[in-house]
């Protein structure tokens, strides 16, 4: 099954919800934070939005977005991002250099984050 949304106004809704449910430091869902299919989703979603919105301004710019899709540490999410890590510390310690990016880039999609950053939380 293919899901296409073409609509604006509805990825976002769909980007939005996501969002919540991910980074929202009151929930606590895991297993769905930590799904490869849920990342894989959200980066899609983000990188359709960021394909509209040259003709959707209201939703900002490529520009815009692809800045606000960089993560740093004095954003809010950076504290749930390194919270699954402490939480999944067992796991974590058991992961080699790989397992440990993949696991980065599964926790922080629907953003990306430069190697200095993901240094540091590879040293968690």
């Amino acid at each position: 099954m293919n899901l296409e949304l073409e609509n604006i106004d509805q990825l976002y809704i769909l980007h939005a919800a996501i969002l919540e449910l991910k980074f929202d430091e009151n929930i606590s869902h895991n297993s769905l934070n930590l799904s490869p299919f849920l990342s894989e989703t959200s980066n899609r979603i983000i990188e359709k939005l960021i394909e509209l919105s040259s003709n959707h301004p209201d939703y900002g710019t490529p520009d815009q977005l692809n800045a606000w899709r960089n993560l740093t540490p004095d954003r809010s999410e950076w504290k749930v991002v390194e919270s699954y890590i402490i939480q999944n510390s067992e796991y974590w310690s058991k992961c080699d250099f790989e397992e440990k990016n993949k696991f980065i880039d599964i926790i922080i999609s629907p953003f990306i984050i430069e190697d200095k950053h993901r240094n540091q939380l590879l040293s968690l």
